[in-house]
């Protein structure tokens, strides 16, 4: 039977696919920095920089500490891409075939389909957050999920969803912003020169991702450092997050 390229699921599975695949690679590459990261953050001190909090992981642990729990995060990063994009894109196609998707509206989207995926890879999360920390050495994911499992009960995997859920904004902030960039950008490269397809360069496409993304993470980060808490077993609230 032939695939029908045009269906909005098969987009969908398309984008879904090329997001999945460029999340593991970007875990792999930036594994050290997201380790150093979750140190910082889950320590009293805070004092270090990224660059000397890497440097003592990799003194204490050796090189292959920089990539502590890199199994669990691109698998997480894999299938978080994968079912958010494979959502948005499939409700975006949808809308599409009946109205305008306006600004406002591929926020909406944008916040359900990250809701979706929460509620789907938040386990993921919870696992590779844990498999970052010193005591997880020689643990895969299947083990830190038992080990879950047995100290604090299938309940742990949620711990803090209700901050993830408010999270969700993240995500419809990145590609909100980043879809408006889009369009401005290849209406004046078409306005400049009618009669070629516009399309952006590799670095173009980076570039507007990353200051997207780094937007996103400015507005929401307070909510990003309280919930990197919650998994931990610490006891944690909003007062604490107060300077």
């Amino acid at each position: 039977m032939p695939v029908n390229q045009e269906s909005p699921a098969f987009i969908a599975l398309v984008q879904a696919s090329a997001g999945a695949a460029g999340a593991v690679f970007a875990s792999l590459v930036l594994q050290p920095v997201e380790v150093a990261k979750t140190r910082i953050q889950i320590s009293h001190e805070g004092d270090d920089s990224t660059l000397e909090t890497m440097r003592k992981i990799a003194v204490a642990d050796g090189p292959l500490g920089l990539w502590l729990g890199a199994g669990g995060k691109c698998t997480e990063n894999g299938a978080k891409n994968f079912a958010y994009f494979y959502i948005y894109d499939w409700m975006n196609a949808v809308v599409k075939q009946y109205m305008a998707v306006t600004t406002s509206a591929k926020l909406v989207l944008g916040y359900v389909a990250g809701v979706g995926n929460t509620l789907i890879n938040m386990p993921l999360e919870v696992i590779s957050t844990k498999m970052q920390l010193d005591d997880a050495k020689g643990l895969g994911t299947l083990g830190m999920l038992r080990r879950i499992i047995q100290d604090d009960g299938v309940g742990a995997l949620y711990t803090g969803l209700g901050y993830n859920i408010a999270l969700c904004i993240n995500p419809a902030i990145q590609n909100t912003i980043l879809d408006k960039l889009k369009e401005t950008i290849l209406r004046q490269m078409k306005r400049r020169n009618p009669e070629v397809t516009p399309a952006l360069t590799a670095f173009q496409a980076f570039t507007l991702g990353a200051f997207a993304k780094a937007v996103a993470t400015v507005v929401t980060y307070p909510l990003v450092r309280l919930k990197t808490n919650l998994p931990l077993g610490r006891s944690c609230s909003c007062v604490d997050m107060i300077p």
